[in-house]
């Protein structure tokens, strides 16, 4: 009887028939004669098993280079998105869906080599984590650069949230969620919020600030809102250590902002 002819990294049968390489050393007995099941070296879980037998890291899957003996781990390879996570059963996810908690690749290994992220911290999709900060500021800081992956322009001054859209600085730590995962009520032990140019307080809260200018200039703070300057609106209390810096008060908070107010 003629011998089949296998496709490059299927495994031969010794009664010749042709099984993919993950039915190798499966624990499953695919071959006629059981011969998938003969030298089998035990994976952790998790890893690759090669049609030649021996396991490798699911990373070393599909990354360019030949780590298998039969290269096996380099053959029907889906082109994952930048940033995406490539699952070692050959399949894509988005990064956030790495060590989510959930089994999003067929094999688990989305699951593997987690750290524990402290709460409102971005996973990359190579598994360590960073603060939210550190998303979409120009530089890389995930090994495979996804936190620098489709990222949305905010304004100067707005927040970005961690699902990608830019609310208004006073929209943060509001007691409303206003990004879609919730990012902007993470953290929230402060009562002001700090920007580049702007400050925002927490809605109904007392509260106190200072701003300073450099030496020689007299720094005044308006509400964004309508242009006003705090010092004549008598729901603040205002004072001028010096001629450069400018202290803000409402001690008993601003109870008609319920959409939290913006300074400048």
């Amino acid at each position: 009887m003629p011998v089949e002819k296998c496709r490059e990294g299927d495994f031969q049968c010794g009664s010749g028939e042709c099984i993919r390489p993950q039915q190798r050393c499966d624990d499953r007995r695919d071959c006629v004669d059981g011969s998938d099941e003969v030298n089998c070296m035990k994976c952790r879980e998790g890893d690759f098993r090669c049609g030649s037998g021996e396991c490798i890291r699911p990373q070393q899957q599909c990354d360019g280079r030949r780590d298998c003996a039969d290269g096996s781990d380099e053959l029907n390879c889906t082109k994952c998105l930048e940033g995406d996570f490539k699952c070692a059963s050959g399949e894509c996810i988005r990064p956030k869906q790495r060590c989510d908690g959930r089994r999003d690749c067929a094999d688990g290994s989305d699951e593997i080599d987690c750290v524990d992220c402290r709460e409102g911290d971005i996973r990359c999709g190579s598994g360590e984590c960073i603060r939210p900060q550190q998303k979409c500021d120009g530089r890389r800081d995930c090994r495979d650069g996804s936190d620098e992956m489709n990222c949305v322009k905010c304004f100067d001054g707005d927040f970005h949230c961690q699902s990608g859209e830019c609310i208004r600085p006073y929209q943060q730590c509001d007691g409303r969620r206003d990004c879609r995962d919730g990012s902007d009520e993470m953290n929230c032990d402060f009562e002001v919020v700090i920007s580049p140019g702007s400050i925002a307080r927490r809605p109904r809260r007392p509260f106190e600030f200072t701003c300073s200018a450099p030496e020689g200039q007299r720094p005044v703070v308006r509400i964004v809102r309508d242009k006003t300057d705090v010092q004549y609106n008598p729901a603040f209390s205002v004072s001028r250590p010096k001629e450069n810096a400018i202290i803000v008060r409402a001690p008993h908070g601003l109870t008609e902002a319920d959409d939290g107010i913006v300074f400048e």
